[in-house]
């Protein structure tokens, strides 16, 4: 902003400022200039402005066509004069209280509304000409905000905001967001306790973001697809409750420059799983997507660590690029409870509450992904190691793969059900198991000492027709 008045001329109108008739003549035709410009009628009931620039201002409406956009009881702003001749805007503070907004069709693709119960902004200075704006503190409580997203993508042809913000502490304590997508009855809400940020800056017209540190404690999240039948599709309704994550240098600037450390990570799902700990480290860079270490664990025993390198041109070229990976697992069975269905939960009961030890490791693109080792271990049950392929893991119709494996079952009376027969519990197995345009067959051969079976079958999922053979070469039975 160029300042071409005379500095005195400024004082004079400075000063002609503090007349409260002049105040109110001065906001009148501002509020006419506004409407006659942008076309939305701008109202404020009272406004006072106290030495130096000292506003405040109650009862403020922002509308268009007898729709208010926005609405609020009070504001108040402390503004430093000395920068305004340069062009820079110095706050000390801006404070909000009770503001109702709805934005209609104001923004493309979404619509926001709800109430931001209290707001308070200090900044170090907003440079209006090139668009920075440097913000000390910014603190958001007791607020309810709805975000909605349009059923059908809106072109938008405005100038995009160009706005650099710079914020050295952020918070917002005792708030809710909700999200929603109507026309597939999807909506997720957030219940905020306390959310802290440190040293961040927002490019907005690049698109880059960073955070030095996040902090997030005591918050709830309900996802929710529309079900109401939670029994039948127990994954259509989600509520995680005391959420706590403690991160630090997060970025984001697109694909080829994100970095993310989350030191810490707890939450419970009050019908199953319950984090007590958790880390996650990842970057992008020109070529490759890294997830450095992975390591999540349950209160229940459950525990993920892994670890993946994936380049960029292993999706975007899938034939020329290799992605690697590695993950180890332990499965509580009563972390599923919350996660599948009753009924199948009930069927769980052959195993026991370790329920699974596991390894992967995998190679390849999204044109050819190898199994490298798979290792599966049920205690007290079996074992299998397996190895294969999965071809065009993207394209469903052409997908294909193949499984062989070999395990051990070291009780295989558990499935029979017939704990006093003479079948004696140990039986090795080994086979393939495939799946090709949306047929799925299998070969597997048992042996124990009653007896050896082989098993050969298919299943057509469009037809869902199937074919199945027996053979029984030897089965000795009481």
């Amino acid at each position: 902003m160029t300042i071409t008045a005379p500095v005195v001329v400024i004082g004079i109108l400075i000063a002609l400022l503090y007349i409260p008739s002049i105040q109110r003549s001065v906001v009148d035709k501002a509020c006419r200039e506004i409407a006659a410009q942008s076309g939305y009628d701008i109202a404020i009931g009272s406004i006072t402005l106290a030495f130096p620039l000292k506003l405040q201002a109650t009862d403020f409406t922002m509308s268009k066509n007898d729709s208010v956009y926005f609405r609020g009881n009070s504001l108040d702003a402390n503004i430093s004069l000395t920068p305004l001749l340069t062009g820079k805007v110095e706050v000390n503070y801006v404070a909000l209280e009770e503001l109702v907004m709805n934005t209609y069709s104001m923004l493309p693709e979404m619509s926001v509304e709800g109430k931001v119960g209290f707001a308070r902004v200090v900044t170090r200075y907003a440079d209006l000409a090139n668009a920075i704006a440097d913000i000390r503190q910014l603190h958001i409580a007791d607020s309810d905000i709805r975000i909605t997203m349009a059923d059908t993508t809106i072109v938008d042809d405005s100038e995009p905001l160009e706005w650099i913000i710079k914020l050295n502490r952020g918070r917002i304590k005792n708030s809710r967001i909700t999200f929603s997508i109507p026309h597939d009855t999807l909506s997720a809400t957030a219940y905020i306790g306390s959310l802290r940020m440190d040293k961040g800056s927002f490019d907005i017209a690049k698109t880059d973001f960073a955070l030095k540190a996040i902090a997030l404690g005591g918050t709830r999240i309900e996802y929710d697809k529309g079900n109401r039948n939670a029994t039948d599709a127990p994954l259509d309704h989600i509520r995680i409750e005391d959420i706590a994550i403690r991160a630090r240098d997060m970025r984001y600037a697109g694909i080829n420059d994100i970095s993310a450390d989350i030191t810490g990570l707890t939450l419970h799902q009050p019908s199953g799983i319950t984090i007590t700990d958790a880390a996650v480290r990842c970057t992008s860079s020109n070529d490759t997507l890294r997830l450095h270490s992975l390591r999540m664990e349950s209160r229940n025993g459950s525990r993920i660590y892994g670890e993946a390198a994936i380049p960029h041109k292993a999706i975007e070229n899938p034939k020329d690029e290799k992605m690697t990976g590695r993950l180890l697992a332990t499965v509580s069975k009563p972390d599923l409870a919350g996660f599948i269905t009753p009924q199948l939960y009930g069927e769980l009961h052959w195993f026991d509450e370790r329920m699974l030890d596991a390894s992967l490791a995998f190679s390849g693109n999204i044109a050819k992904l190898a199994i490298d080792a798979l290792a599966l271990d049920f205690p007290g049950l079996g074992a299998m190691n397996a190895d294969g392929y999965i071809k065009n893991i993207l394209e469903f119709e052409k997908c294909e793969s193949r499984i062989a494996f070999n395990a051990g079952l070291n009780d295989i009376k558990r499935f029979t059900g017939a704990a006093n027969d003479s079948i004696d519990g140990q039986t090795t197995a080994g086979g393939h198991i495939s799946y090709n345009s949306g047929e799925i067959a299998a070969d597997v051969a048992l042996h124990n000492a009653s007896g050896e079976i082989a098993a050969s079958g298919s299943y057509s999922m469009a037809d869902t027709a199937y074919t199945a053979k027996v053979d029984i070469s030897r089965l000795a039975l009481a």
